[in-house]
């Protein structure tokens, strides 16, 4: 008997033995009525050009939650049968993996796919891509003129402890978007699947209302319905049965999570992360600071051959959501699906925040930021991002390497890294302390005669007020370096050029290196090391960065 049902696995699914791996793509969702299904077909038609995609309807019916779709299951099967599919990523098109109705089917489609590997993504709740959509949601309906409190109203609940999780997943979008918001008060509604009808989703379904019409005394409501629910037609649907069930409280109640563009990028997302990352399906992105035309040139021209073997964009500025957008857009033109993100930033920290969030890495918004909370992107592209070069070794080379370009008499010469500076003093003091004890340590180590001196000091250009003092100290520490037989030696500890630097310097006897970090080929083996380790950290599934907010929270138990 064991022996028959084997040969019916290999005839059922004959690429699993010892064939190579074959990928389909599985879209699991509730049966949503006429008009809702047709806005799921229309999200999953054609969503990828290289693997087979089933949408697979479940639902409840009057037969009983098994029977009125195992048919649709069971043609599922078929559909990846006849594609010769051996590994299938299913996608829930949910809004969280407790959904009663998911949890109830959950087992029973594995079950049915197998012998194929098969792999659950996490569900819509656990992307930055659904904090989007809530926010559009609230604009949508947002009235200025009064004072307003948002309601997030999810559904699906089946149990206690499924409720529990919907409630801190609301809470955890709640935290995420507050941000972006200003109503004056902000809750967390859940109510149960009407599948799991009890005491408890009545209990449920009443402080629902209790939080509504609490809300509705003091100001004008707005609910946000977290759910992909129903919609038989346009008239018959989650959004009117929430109007009909709180229209006592005047609240204006927003569309619920689709039909919505994010939706597709989402699951193209999800794909995206979990196929395999080939030569094909790699891009870079490169953020350098950004000036002039001639700065621009300067860096890229001092880029390795990498760059020409994968679609590259540069994202020129201090994380500007504008150049940053182009840039990803420009690879999506090309196809990539796995993208390596390079800050060409001095430190690690450097706008680590503010690239993260706006690539949909990180919940919450740098902590400092020019112009308010940035916008972020919307992009299928799994990013894996990595920058600092000034404590690498080969930096300290490049620097070194400037100093002998300039320096006469190393006994009597006092050389003076010079590099931009950061707002905080608090940072900036740890910044020009890293400085000193990789670079400065390193230089010493590898000169065979030592200098008078040699300092780390920065300008903080940006900042007027941190500036004048900075320009004090710099000057004081150039005019000590002069006396007697003493010379001053400047060296731009700056990617390209020198900046403002002889502007501040004026009227000081001193020599400059102004050539800054590049060209040289040391910086274009750092560019090249670094994307490197990125590409590889992307290509062992290690998602160094993570290419979800999700990593940033714990997975809820099951």
């Amino acid at each position: 008997m064991s022996r028959l049902f084997f040969l019916l696995v290999l005839s059922v699914f004959p690429l699993l033995a010892g064939a190579s791996e074959k990928i389909g793509v599985l879209v699991v969702a509730q049966d949503r009525g006429a008009v809702g299904n047709q806005e799921l077909a229309a999200a999953t038609a054609d969503l990828d050009p290289d693997y087979p995609v089933r949408l697979l309807f479940i639902g409840a019916d009057h037969q009983g939650i098994e029977n009125g779709y195992a048919a649709y299951i069971k043609k599922a099967r078929s559909f990846f049968h006849e594609h010769g599919v051996n590994k299938i990523i299913a996608i829930p098109l949910f809004i969280s993996e407790d959904d009663y109705l998911l949890r109830l089917f959950h087992g029973k489609i594995e079950a049915a796919m197998a012998p194929a590997n098969f792999t659950w993504t996490p569900a819509l709740g656990e992307s930055y891509l659904l904090r989007e959509i809530v926010l559009d949601r609230i604009d949508s309906v947002h009235k200025t003129s009064k004072v307003e409190q948002l309601v997030l109203w999810l559904s699906g609940a089946g149990d206690t402890k499924s409720a529990t999780n919907l409630q801190l997943l609301g809470e955890r979008l709640l935290n995420d978007i507050r941000p972006h918001i200003s109503s004056s008060k902000a809750a967390v509604a859940v109510t149960y699947s009407k599948t799991a009808a009890d005491q408890e989703a009545e209990a449920a379904e009443t402080e629902a209302a209790a939080i509504v019409n609490r809300f509705a005394k003091t100001g004008q409501t707005l609910i946000i319905p977290l759910a992909i629910g129903p919609k038989f037609t346009p008239h018959m649907s989650l959004e009117t049965s929430l109007a009909r069930r709180y229209a006592h409280s005047g609240a204006h109640i927003s569309e619920s999570i689709m039909p919505h563009p994010a939706v597709r990028t989402w699951l193209q997302r999800m794909i995206n992360t979990h196929v395999p990352v080939t030569e094909k399906t790699l891009g870079i992105i490169i953020m350098p600071h950004g000036s002039t035309m001639p700065y621009n040139d300067g860096i890229v021209a001092a880029m390795p051959s990498i760059v020409k073997r994968y679609p590259t964009a540069f994202a020129f500025g201090m994380a500007s959501p504008f150049t940053m957008g182009q840039a990803v857009n420009e690879l999506e033109a090309t196809g990539v699906r796995h993208g390596a993100f390079l800050r060409l930033y001095a430190l690690p920290h450097h706008l680590h925040e503010a690239s993260d969030y706006i690539l949909g890495l990180r919940p919450m918004p740098p902590a400092h930021s020019h112009g308010g909370v940035p916008e972020r992107v919307r992009t299928p592209i799994g990013f894996v991002t990595t920058g600092g070069y000034q404590t690498d070794p080969l930096i300290s080379e490049i620097l070194k390497d400037r100093i002998l370009e300039v320096s006469q008499n190393p006994p009597q010469e006092s050389v003076l890294l010079l590099s931009h500076g950061s707002r905080s003093d608090e940072t900036n003091a740890a910044d020009l302390a890293l400085i000193t004890e990789h670079n400065i340590a390193a230089i010493k180590a590898a000169l065979p005669s030592p200098f008078r001196d040699i300092r780390a000091m920065s300008l903080r250009e940006d900042w007027p007020d941190k500036r004048a003092e900075a320009v004090r100290e710099i000057r004081a520490f150039i005019e000590r370096a002069n006396k007697g037989e003493g010379r001053a030696i400047v060296i731009s500890n700056r990617l390209y050029g020198s900046g403002p630097y002889a502007i501040y310097l004026d009227g000081l006897e001193y020599v400059m290196n102004g050539q800054g970090l590049i060209p040289h080929p040391n910086f274009t083996r750092w560019v090249e090391k670094s994307l490197r380790k990125s590409i590889a950290t992307l290509k062992a599934g290690a998602q160094g960065q993570a290419t979800e907010v999700a990593a940033s929270h714990p997975r809820l138990p099951h």
